[in-house]
């Protein structure tokens, strides 16, 4: 009778993206846009306009390096916090100029279509919500924050949940104490976070672009 051996096999290389895939990316094309945008582009209706596909790249690449870098169990500084809140807010300005069309084709909406057996967001109701708004009309500050979270995408649901987790940190280091159980329906509801606004910086919209660029820059390093 023959005797067999066991084989160790070869463990396969796993070829899916990483946090330092996505970290490099963003600081290359956030180093390439500093190098060929204009210094009169310092906003980000004003970078849509004139750099349409750097605008739509950068969301994308701030979406995913969030979705991967972020880690809701670490314990970051307290500088650290506020930068990662920045940038929530400059990706939520950022899909606020854009359409429910242009927005689709960067996160297509899931085919799943089973919403109303699970109660569940499905690809029908955010359908409905689209045409609700208008798939060609500019999504805006007041429609934003209710559309990605009716949004049937998995980045955009992992987003929201990295996005409430930062926001639930700041405020518990700000204020010293949780505010989810008391005015989470609020804060999802107030698309400018007015109850953080006493603490943010203030600033004019002139150099928000390149302001921007440098936190982002911080965050990544």
């Amino acid at each position: 009778m023959k005797k067999y051996k066991v084989i160790q096999g070869l463990q396969k290389d796993s070829y899916k993206p990483t946090a330092t895939i996505y970290t490099d990316a963003l600081i290359k094309l956030i180093a390439k846009e500093e190098r060929i945008i204009e210094e009169s582009v310092t906003t980000d209706k004003a970078l849509k306009q004139l750099y349409p596909d750097m605008f739509f790249k950068k969301l994308y690449m701030m979406v995913k390096a969030i979705n991967s870098g972020y880690c809701d169990t670490q314990i970051y500084p307290p500088e650290m916090w506020e930068d990662w809140f920045f940038m929530t807010e400059s990706i939520n300005s950022m899909i606020s100029h854009m359409t429910p069309l242009e927005f689709q084709r960067i996160f297509p909406v899931a085919k799943t279509y089973d919403g109303n057996r699970y109660h569940i967001i499905d690809y029908f109701h955010t359908k409905k919500i689209i045409m609700s708004i208008g798939e060609n009309v500019t999504i805006g500050k007041n429609n934003m924050m209710y559309f990605i979270q009716n949004y049937c995408n998995k980045d955009i649901g992992v987003y929201l949940m990295n996005m409430e987790s930062i926001r639930h940190h700041v405020w518990k280091y700000r204020n010293g104490k949780d505010f989810m159980s008391e005015i989470a329906e609020e804060i999802l509801c107030d698309s400018d976070l007015s109850s953080f606004n006493q603490h943010k910086e203030q600033h004019s919209d002139k150099h928000k672009v390149s302001r921007r660029n440098r936190r982002i820059f911080k965050i990544m390093n």
